[in-house]
């Protein structure tokens, strides 16, 4: 279901590579589903946004807000978004480099204007977890309630997950590996 890329994108990362996961729409619409139940969970009817850091967070955050008909905010990389006036980013480092994050803050003031403050944030694979931590962090400073941070994939031997329980943040991923 998953391939192991080795030495990807530099010596010493196992690389996993979704493709074959997607290529199978049984097993995605399971874990849209899985996923969308996590989110019902913790949402408790009340409005909240499903946050997809790019590029593969677009891929599943996309599907669960459409599956649950919630709005879903796209966490642009740098250079990938123009500026209203109001862009602010945010750096995130990984087990292999950093991103850098960008977000129109009039885009989520339109969402806090909506009574929209709660967010659960969905990316692919759950790794060491910076990247999604510095995300979460990130919202909770701007004034959104983190529910949840989700992940398709944990790989569990590296132990991100340590750093969102440590962190006073919930967690699930529909696939420990």
């Amino acid at each position: 279901m998953l391939k192991t890329i080795l030495d990807f994108p530099q010596p010493g990362i196992r690389f996993l590579d979704i493709t074959p996961f997607l290529l199978d729409p049984v097993e995605v619409k399971k874990a849209i589903e899985a996923l969308s139940t996590e989110v019902e969970k913790v949402s408790n009817g009340d409005q909240v946004v499903v946050i997809g850091p790019e590029a593969r967070g677009f891929i599943f955050g996309g599907m669960v807000a459409a599956h649950l008909g919630m709005p879903f905010f796209m966490l642009r990389k740098e250079g990938k978004l123009p500026n209203d006036g109001s862009q602010v980013s945010f750096s995130a480092t990984k087990e292999y480099g950093s991103s850098k994050f960008v977000v129109n803050m009039n885009d989520l003031d339109e969402l806090k204007a909506k009574g929209i403050c709660k967010v659960v944030i969905l990316d692919d694979i759950l790794a060491t977890g910076n990247t999604v931590l510095a995300i979460a962090d990130f919202f909770k400073e701007h004034g959104f309630e983190v529910l949840l941070v989700m992940n398709l994939i944990e790989i569990t031997a590296l132990k991100g997950n340590e750093l969102f329980v440590n962190n006073g943040y919930a967690t699930y991923s529909y696939i420990k590996q």
